[in-house]
């Protein structure tokens, strides 16, 4: 089964994706649109979109999507969230928190589920927002500098060869992101 999914391969919606089918062929997709047009032209058969989370709330683009489209939820999951503070190599917290040029790339509903960790531990950093975690980490490890880091999923980190600095930095242990799995209807 092709399933095509909001981000690079190595994030939460590729972990979700394969524990709903783990020989599923994955086809990641800049954004949740993107994914809705793969699903109703064909291009794919099924679709995979976070729809809510514990800690962030309701995904509006997706809840919108799933409005306006002439798509059907076949499947739905539930996916524990646990964040990590991801480097391209090994570097301490207090190095971190007594540096002025800290950067911190991730995407908006990662960025508010460590917010408080954020504020507490790295409250100089430069917070800059992308369009996924899992390319975060990407970015991070290709660009080498050892104070710009990405907040993602030891996936992530796995896929991309990324060293965790921090770990379960999220403000709440119990962070679930809900997925709907969706095909074209008729």
């Amino acid at each position: 089964m092709q399933i095509a999914i909001q981000g690079a391969l190595g994030s939460f919606h590729h972990e979700a994706a394969l524990r709903l089918d783990p020989s599923a062929a994955i086809v990641p997709k800049q954004t949740f649109a993107d994914v809705f047009e793969a699903v109703i032209h064909q291009e794919v058969a099924h679709g995979l979109c976070a729809i809510t989370n514990t800690m962030y709330g309701p995904i509006h683009e997706t809840q919108s999507l799933l409005k306006q489209s002439s798509v059907l939820i076949i499947n739905t999951m539930q996916l524990q969230i646990a964040q990590q503070l991801i480097g391209p190599n090994r570097v301490s917290l207090q190095e971190l928190a007594n540096s002025s040029d800290v950067r911190v790339l991730s995407q908006a509903p990662a960025l508010a589920q460590v917010r408080l960790w954020l504020g507490t531990h790295l409250p100089h950093a430069v917070i800059e927002e992308t369009h996924d975690t899992a390319a975060s980490v990407q970015t991070v490890v290709s660009l080498a500098q050892p104070h710009t880091l990405a907040v993602a999923g030891r996936f992530a980190a796995s896929t991309y060869s990324g060293t965790i600095v921090a770990e379960d930095i999220q403000d709440r242990s119990n962070n679930y992101t809900s997925f709907v799995l969706f095909t074209k209807k008729g």
